[in-house]
């Protein structure tokens, strides 16, 4: 019964989610990347909408009773209905202009399916081993039982009491956001039990998801092969996958990052400015603001370098525009947010410095200094020097000389940038000793970025087949 309840659970997660996926994005193209696009896509969007029901139903009903059940048929039954009005609206279809990505086939088509066939196996295998590992630490990371799956229990099983989920001591990090625990509470109370097979899948599925939304988005703007490359590239990096078994936030937030950065760049690519696709853009941006403190800065790096480029080059009726489509996505998810950080956890806007502390760090040149030299080397040692295989591959294939999403390259870029700069200033003002934050932080802010890192530079750098034709028009 656990296990029907559990697939009950899961189905209304992913049927909520790819049904709102589906009203926004109806593509009329049958290619396997569209679907796999899609579906990755619903993963998330699902199991966020999920964590979001499940919090709307604490505040109702105060974890009494099955109206969970309720809220989460609510929430279907909206998705059915928009799905339903947006597939009467003939106007809302659209394709992208792909024919300049189909034109460009393998170097050797024979080569490219054997390529296929070791990264399908290479997923299965990776798949196989994360789960093995899993099953032999079915708690997660240390973090996963201090702070995710411990605030999950509280949800769902602290009944009336379950606010005390916010009143534990600092050391369990009460102000995180609780995308992941409540999502994993809401399926424990289908489940009926707390089981920990559902963090399990949860992790699973957010990891795998976030591979497919990578190789899928970059086959459809960039061509196949540059999708295998990066999803490739994602899976080689061995702190990426073992986030993935630790039943922490970084990948989940990292999904809703890389959802966010592909969304802005289909709508440029789309030769009409398709902005009703903002709509989702604005929900990923608000459910990483939902996942991990972070993903609160994101939010606010998004806004200000979407202002700071649409304004000067397409004007302030269009950025007008663009922003009403964003902000219709965001809103509902920002009032959560603005609720659970303003009610439920306590002396929120406290710190454990004072304001006079602070501006002595940020005046105080040598911590810029020693910031700098640690963060520098945190970079170079990251995954064993992982980063460094971007910039020695695009000297060796070269930067594409037409980029048709340029503001939305231009606006991933500056936003990257924002994130950096502000976990820069994060380590400058921090009340606890530098190199212990930065040696404990970096490692899982850099994993949270990765993803998006990754599809930028192949929305960049030249596919092999561009290469080579840029190697005969030279010659």
């Amino acid at each position: 019964m656990m296990f029907l309840w559990l697939l009950i659970s899961m189905s209304v997660s992913l049927v909520t989610g790819y049904l709102f996926v589906s009203s926004f994005m109806p593509w009329q193209r049958s290619m396997f990347s569209y679907y796999l696009f899609k579906v990755s896509l619903s993963i998330g969007l699902g199991f966020g909408i999920s964590s979001c029901s499940f919090f709307i139903y604490l505040l109702l009903f105060n974890n009494l009773d099955k109206s969970f059940i309720l809220i989460d048929i609510v929430f279907l039954a909206f998705s059915i209905l928009l799905f339903i009005y947006k597939k009467k609206d003939e106007g809302g279809s659209f394709s992208f202009d792909t024919s300049s990505v189909l034109a460009l086939t393998p170097v050797t088509p024979v080569m490219m399916k054997i390529i296929s066939k070791l990264f399908v196996i290479m997923v299965i295998g990776i798949f196989i081993l994360l789960m093995i590992k899993s099953i032999k630490t079915p708690h997660g990371y240390q973090d996963a039982t201090a702070v995710y799956n411990m605030k999950a229990r509280f949800l769902f099983r602290g009944g009336e009491q379950w606010s005390n989920a916010f009143n534990l001591g600092r050391w369990s990090n009460l102000s995180y956001p609780i995308l992941l625990p409540g999502v994993v509470a809401g399926f424990w109370k289908y489940a009926g039990t707390d089981t920990t097979i559902i963090p399990i899948i949860v992790s699973m599925l957010f990891t795998f998801s976030t591979i497919g939304l990578l190789f899928s988005s970059l086959s459809i703007m960039r061509g196949k092969s540059q999708g295998i490359l990066a999803a490739f590239l994602l899976l080689g990096s061995t702190i990426f996958i073992q986030s993935g078994v630790n039943q922490v936030a970084d990948v989940p937030v990292g999904f809703f990052y890389l959802s966010t950065i592909i969304l802005l760049c289909l709508k440029e690519s789309h030769s009409t400015n398709y902005c009703p696709i903002l709509i989702l853009a604005g929900v990923t941006t608000g459910l990483a603001a939902w996942t991990k403190n972070e993903g609160i800065f994101f939010l606010l790096s998004v806004l200000v370098a979407n202002a700071l480029l649409v304004i000067p080059i397409k004007g302030w009726k269009t950025f007008l525009k663009e922003f009403n489509y964003f902000i219709i996505g965001l809103l509902p998810i920002l009032a959560i947010i603005i609720y659970f950080k303003t009610q439920l956890v306590p002396n929120f806007w406290l710190t454990d410095q004072g304001f006079h502390s602070m501006i002595e760090k940020l005046t105080d040149l040598s911590r810029y200094f020693a910031v700098g030299k640690m963060f520098l080397m945190k970079v170079i040692t990251y995954n064993c020097g992982f980063l460094f295989l971007l910039p020695l591959y695009l000297v060796l294939l070269g930067r594409r000389s037409k980029i048709r999403e340029g503001i939305a390259i231009y606006q991933i870029l500056l936003l990257l940038c924002f994130m950096l700069s502000g976990l820069f200033f994060a380590y400058i003002i921090t009340p606890h000793e530098l190199s212990w934050q930065i040696n404990t932080t970096s490692s899982r802010i850099f994993t949270q970025l990765l993803p998006g890192i990754i599809f930028v530079f192949f929305m960049i750098v030249n596919s092999p087949r561009e290469s080579i034709e840029s190697l005969r028009k030279f010659h």
